[in-house]
């Protein structure tokens, strides 16, 4: 008994000695300051990825210089925060203040796992939002919509990365069907969400707005916006009613921002990310299943149809509408 009771009271203090450090180190943290060609991904000799073509016919998915939206400046302003230059904005804000709590203390072990997925994620998502002229810091919508998770799935059925809905993600040119689910496919997923980031900040100008629409859609934003013009408010994000998901969902992202950018702060700058996945293609001149092409490649079927894994079946679509 006495020893239970001793036990019992060290718990304690180490919690409650837990919960005021974090506390500290959080207030210091916080002073303002239509898809074909079809690829296959394989891993090279020197552990690399390769991607391959299986399958070819069709038309032509729309490239990323075809995105749908108006030609403007995606990427203009930086906002500092705590010594560091955002191109997305990050503030202090009592939501964003509970978000960063949530990753650091409730959800840490999460936290660890996003980090380490995104060495394999980040660069190729950055490369291509770079090249659209679109603020990197966007790449923190993932850690968010899917902790860097590529098979990931909610409640509602939104896949992958980007988490898409099925009517979402085919709207900006991706494929799925029994087949194949593209949502799936970090590269075609990250394109599709550009396509739609655009379309949404050629709507509002602004991005915590899209970044809003992007969760809850634009006409609830549209709404929201209206709303706030009735009651003489200014229709910036922090005035508007929304889903109580989407009002922490910006918040949310923000935080994350936050504690990538200062991982030795939180202490979690020991943690090894993967490796960044090789975006090289090649093509073949006819179509393979993966159980072929793993079988004249030496390699395994399981780890290549897991770098596959937009594809249900094991091998290309056939020649059908889709």
């Amino acid at each position: 008994m006495v020893r239970r009771i001793i036990r019992g009271s060290g718990c304690l203090i180490f919690y409650f000695w837990g919960f005021f450090s974090w506390n500290l180190l959080l207030a210091d943290a916080l002073r303002p300051a239509p898809p074909k060609p079809l690829p296959l991904v394989m891993e090279t000799s020197d552990g690399g990825f390769r991607k391959t073509t299986l399958w070819k016919g069709g038309k032509q998915r729309l490239g990323n210089r075809d995105i749908l939206g108006p030609k403007t400046v995606y990427r203009k302003n930086l906002w500092w925060f705590n010594g560091i230059a955002y191109d997305i904005p990050v503030i202090k804000h009592a939501l964003v203040d509970r978000a960063l709590r949530k990753l650091i203390v409730n959800k840490r072990s999460q936290s660890i796992t996003g980090i380490k997925r995104s060495g394999r994620y980040m660069p190729m998502i950055r490369r291509m939002l770079k090249e659209e002229g679109l603020p990197l810091d966007l790449v923190y919508m993932v850690a968010q919509e899917s902790n860097f998770n590529e098979m990931a799935r909610s409640r509602m059925n939104a896949v992958g990365l980007w988490q898409f809905i099925a009517t979402s993600g085919r709207r900006f040119g991706l494929s799925i069907n029994r087949w194949i689910d593209e949502r799936r496919d970090p590269m075609l997923s990250t394109q599709a969400a550009i396509r739609y980031l655009k379309h949404l900040y050629g709507i509002f100008e602004n991005w915590p707005l899209a970044m809003a629409a992007y969760n809850c859609g634009e006409r609830r934003v549209q709404e929201a916006m209206n709303t706030a013009r009735e009651k003489g408010l200014r229709p910036h994000f922090w005035n508007l009613k929304l889903p109580k998901e989407t009002e922490h969902y910006v918040p949310s992202i923000m935080a994350q921002a936050i504690l990538y950018n200062q991982r030795e702060r939180f202490r979690f700058s020991h943690l090894k990310t993967a490796k960044p996945m090789d975006e090289t293609r090649v093509q073949l001149p006819v179509a393979f299943s993966i159980e072929e092409v793993a079988r004249r490649a030496k390699t395994s079927f399981q780890g290549l149809l897991k770098l596959n894994s937009a594809l249900y079946r094991g091998f290309p679509p056939m020649n059908e509408e889709h």
